[in-house]
């Protein structure tokens, strides 16, 4: 990040607070139309963080699930307190914070209205604001990836950027193949005048990978083995029937979830790309490739990395568009950069072509992204049951409740009850689940 005098860290804080604003009041409304989160691992995650309020410990979960989400849900619900409606307003705001990370720690050398631009647009974009309303910290690797992005097209090092990918790191496992080609992009950028390979530039560059290591011995000390993660995965993917899909089905699943996330980006990503290639101001050109190949082969990177995954078993089962969310901002942060070139170098003819272009595309992405919204709504009755139960135990003395599932709706009780290490969950066999009926799950409450 470069230096900023006080204009310029004026204007950043206002157009911060501005793009906040927006991402809280994009929450809102997303609530207030009935979404309540995206999948019922949602509510599991929260119910991860109420445990670890009650007793910390280094791996919340002891799954696959990477731990920093749930040291930063459960810290602050140590705070504010572990009801749900702490966790989706804490989840909203975190959330929002972290999404500001690509417009504050990214290259000063870079157009404003291209990097607002881009941050509406990111913002905008459905799965983006259904992230970013879910009640789990996880858009914070999108803000992050996004940022370490942006921090490889400046000249000089960027600790914030490396930082915050060091966190999405253990935040989730698409920041991984980001953390393995920061070394590389970042050594073969070094600022002007410093030709030596220096330790601090070592420090920087080699930060991020602090967490895959990290989490790969504690997968080796405490399950025996450091793949243990990709072998649960894999292991889950098999019980439901994700692993014999056919070859080219599973080949297909990344392209298909890129497409549906962002049709409009693609499209005019291909476009810059011609543009690039047909423009006949080649030092404007060859400076914008110099600057952003490093922050493409991040996103090329995150998307073959992915797509090796599904092919091993290994990706996440349920909506692979979620992961794919670094990969449309970095790209919507390139076209912004690109479309302000294209208006600087243009003649006049060639600036109207761009604008009436960038018109459309907006357009489009409007009509698009009107006709794409949906409300994933969560299991209210569950949650009211949870609360009431909640709510009356001070009263009755209740020493916990005892639990028995019918298939996944627990975990909205558990979340909503707030306590979940109160409640013993005599769990079905392996493999058997029960029909879910309003009376689902049954609960015993256990008295003084």
């Amino acid at each position: 990040m470069t230096t900023l005098d006080r204009p310029q860290r004026r204007a950043l804080l206002g157009d911060a607070a501005f793009l906040f604003v927006a991402s809280l009041l994009s929450s809102w409304a997303l609530h207030r139309a009935g979404f309540q989160q995206i999948s019922d691992d949602d509510y599991a995650r929260i119910t991860i963080a109420q445990r670890f309020v009650a007793a910390p410990r280094l791996d919340p979960s002891g799954t696959s699930w990477l731990p920093f989400p749930f040291w930063l849900l459960g810290g602050t619900l140590a705070i504010v307190g572990r009801s749900l409606t702490h966790a989706r307003v804490a989840g909203a705001v975190l959330n929002g914070l972290f999404l500001l990370a690509p417009r504050i720690v990214g290259d000063g050398r870079l157009p404003r209205a291209a990097l607002n631009g881009a941050m509406v647009l990111l913002l905008a974009t459905p799965w983006v604001a259904w992230v970013a309303a879910a009640p789990v910290p996880e858009a914070l690797v999108v803000g992050a990836v996004a940022a370490a992005a942006l921090a490889t097209t400046a000249s000089r090092p960027s600790w914030a950027a490396a930082t915050l990918l060091l966190i999405a790191t253990l935040s989730r496992y698409e920041a991984w193949p980001c953390a393995l080609l920061w070394p590389l992009l970042t050594l073969t950028n070094r600022p002007a005048g410093q030709p030596r390979l220096s330790k601090a530039a070592l420090g920087y560059a080699c930060l991020p990978l602090l967490g895959p290591v990290a989490w790969l011995v504690a997968n080796r000390l405490n399950h025996g083995d450091a793949l243990h993660f990709f072998a649960r995965v894999s292991g889950f993917r098999q019980r439901v029937g994700a692993s014999e899909l056919p070859f080219f089905e599973k080949l297909a699943t990344y392209p298909r979830a890129l497409v549906a996330v962002a049709p409009e980006t693609l499209l005019a990503s291909a476009l810059a790309a011609a543009g690039l290639a047909l423009s006949k101001n080649s030092k404007e050109t060859h400076q914008l490739v110099q600057r952003w190949w490093r922050a493409l082969a991040l996103a090329a990177g995150l998307f073959a990395f992915l797509v090796y995954g599904i092919l091993k078993d290994g990706a996440p089962t349920h909506h692979p568009e979620r992961p794919l969310l670094p990969v449309v901002a970095i790209l919507l942060f390139f076209l912004g950069d690109a479309v302000a070139l294209s208006l600087r170098a243009a003649p006049v003819r060639g600036r109207a072509s761009t604008v009436a272009l960038v018109a459309f595309l907006g357009v489009y992405f409007a009509a698009r992204t009107a006709g794409e919204w949906r409300i994933f709504p969560g299991n209210t009755a569950t949650e009211r049951r949870g609360e009431a139960l909640a709510a009356g135990a001070a009263h009755r003395g209740d020493r916990g409740l005892v639990l028995r599932p019918c298939a996944y709706e627990h975990f909205a009780f558990l979340a909503a009850y707030g306590a979940p290490e109160l409640v013993e969950v005599h769990e079905n066999p392996p493999g058997t689940t029960l029909p879910v009926a309003p009376g689902c799950p049954q609960v015993t409450v256990v008295g003084k």
